[in-house]
């Protein structure tokens, strides 16, 4: 099973987040991309010892035992940044 969908968060921006896995397993939510790196940028992670396709080596890896919660944080972050919302209240805002 798989299905991503836009998330709107606090701030307004919204963020992909997806779910993999049999709907029978315990969830686990993890903070990383699943989308691999390619071409130059990928040669530039190799230099700094980084699998370009990690995110996705990880995920599947855990999809068999676990159903898998993944969103791009830090991509978002970076994309969208937005320091003056990362606050104390904010994180523990329900």
């Amino acid at each position: 099973m798989k299905n991503t969908k836009n998330v709107r968060l606090l701030n307004g921006t919204e963020i992909e987040v997806g779910l993999v896995g049999k709907s029978d397993n315990k969830v686990i939510m993890l903070p990383i991309a699943k989308k691999s790196v390619y071409g130059q940028e990928a040669e530039n992670l190799k230099m700094w010892g980084v699998d370009p396709k990690l995110g996705e080596h990880i995920i599947d890896g855990l999809v068999e035992d676990f159903q898998v919660l993944y969103f791009d944080y830090e991509g978002h972050l970076m994309r969208t940044p937005n320091p003056d919302h990362l606050t104390p209240e904010n994180i523990v805002r329900g």
